[in-house]
């Protein structure tokens, strides 16, 4: 089953709301949810999804993901910068990278690894 996010006005709300959805799933579709995964907060406290830790009115990275980026990134910087793979593979390849952040508050941190980076066909 794909993730999904659930937002209610309080815990008593999510919880017969989440009950509701368990019991549909599990009578009409014969499914479960994981339980372990399953978790009921303040969403002022930020909630993890996906990578993403979305709280109200931003959207950012989780640590773990936003060093996986940079370390992808620079490893296709250092794959161009030896010849193992082109420019045209290279700004396809990190154009992508981005596409799937741009919609992070990461601006800053997309500038600063740009003005690290060697190639100058950023």
């Amino acid at each position: 089953m794909d993730d999904f996010i659930l937002f209610g006005s309080g815990r008593e709300q999510l919880q017969q709301r989440y009950d509701r959805i368990r019991h549909f799933l599990a009578q009409d579709l014969g499914l479960e949810l994981k339980e372990r995964a399953t978790i009921l907060a303040p969403v002022h406290a930020g909630v993890p999804f996906l990578g993403l830790r979305i709280s109200r009115g931003r959207i950012g990275l989780q640590h773990r993901k936003w060093h996986r980026f940079r370390r992808r990134f620079f490893v296709l910087e250092k794959q161009y910068l030896k010849g193992r793979i082109s420019e045209d593979d290279l700004i396809r390849s990190t154009m992508s990278m981005f596409g799937q952040i741009a919609h992070t508050d990461t601006m800053g941190a997309r500038r600063q690894l740009i003005n690290q980076s060697q190639c100058l066909c950023y």
